[in-house]
């Protein structure tokens, strides 16, 4: 007569995969929404940095007198440049710094990013600076 083995609870084949699946796609989903926020956030990183390029550009290049930037021309300026240039307009600026020491020109700008696949936010700040040279 042979012999019967018990088999404990534990081992038994019986059940549903579907929490493993569940958990799989809930981890999918998370990192597809995390890695779209870090490329959005790049992303918009690198355009705050060039508007504040070009915006430093066109307001030291305006406010210079004897080689030297003059303050409040540059901020009038760089303020213009701020309302008329279309990648500036859609741009949620909270903060804008313009500084002038010397023959240099400093604008700090900060700006709203939303994030596409969530409801976070944050706030991307760049420093840009411009510096003139005179010829002897």
């Amino acid at each position: 007569m042979p012999r019967q083995f018990r088999v404990p609870p534990w081992r038994r084949d019986e059940g549903t995969i579907a929490p493993l699946v569940a958990a799989y796609l809930a981890l999918i989903t998370t990192v597809v929404l995390l890695s779209s926020n870090v490329v959005a956030a790049m992303a918009f990183a690198h355009r705050v940095q060039g508007v504040a390029d070009s915006a430093v550009v066109y307001g030291h290049d305006r406010s210079l007198l004897a080689g030297r930037p003059q303050i409040t021309e540059l901020r009038n300026s760089v303020e213009v440049f701020l309302r008329a240039a279309p990648s500036a307009k859609r741009l949620d600026i909270v903060v804008l710094n313009v500084s002038a020491t010397g023959a240099r020109s400093e604008v700090e700008l900060c700006a709203q990013l939303n994030y596409p696949l969530s409801l976070g936010s944050g706030v991307v700040c760049k420093k840009a600076i411009a510096q003139s040279f005179l010829l002897p």
